[in-house]
């Protein structure tokens, strides 16, 4: 029964994540500040917001996808550790309980280029971009596609996963397929433990 229940929810996690939809711009200084300003002030939702991100600490989009779903869950049920909708999504991508080891993280790489994540858990045409809100307010916003941030920095610093060296040799070959799966079960293991 347990088991059946897990099932269930998995299928209903991934159902859910392949519905979130990401939108990516490059922001360089001196826009990075203004970028800050700019979405404190805007209006989010757990379903639609912005987040910032030092490039170096952008994960893959399944990754972003479950963090997003986890946060707008964590709203729905009221077990939100943060009010702030994009606070709360860092929780989540990090897989911490403390906001300042999140921030501390971050601030620590807040550099020379800077991502500007835009989540939509529901397209619709009525929600104008908030990236473009970042855009009228004069801030320069290149899209991008898709962002690959530094593995390394996340494993060690983020994720606290081991290195390749460490591991057994029948997990090295499928080196970053365990990654991926030992990022995501942290980030699925931090929701189940904190939506309680």
């Amino acid at each position: 029964m347990n088991t059946l229940v897990n099932a269930r929810n998995f299928v209903d996690v991934e159902e859910n994540i392949s519905k979130v939809s990401l939108s990516y711009c490059t922001i360089r200084p001196p826009y990075t500040g203004v970028a800050r300003k700019v979405i404190r002030n805007l209006r989010v939702t757990p379903k639609d917001f912005v987040i910032l991100l030092p490039k170096t600490l952008v994960p893959d989009e399944k990754i972003i996808k479950l963090a997003a779903f986890l946060t707008c869950k964590s709203f729905d049920k009221g077990t939100n550790i943060s009010k702030h909708v994009p606070i709360q999504f860092l929780l989540n991508l990090f897989a911490t309980r403390q906001i300042r080891d999140a921030m501390k993280i971050i601030d620590k790489y807040w550099k020379d280029e800077v991502i500007a994540i835009e989540v939509k858990m529901e397209l619709s045409e009525e929600n104008p971009s908030l990236i473009s809100s970042l855009r009228r307010s004069n801030v320069v916003c290149e899209d991008v596609k898709s962002v690959e941030g530094d593995l390394k920095v996340l494993l060690r610093e983020v994720y606290r996963i081991p290195d390749v060296s460490e591991l057994p040799y029948h997990v090295k070959d499928r080196y970053s397929d365990y990654l991926m799966k030992s990022i995501l079960t942290k980030i699925a293991y931090f929701g189940a433990i904190s939506s309680k």
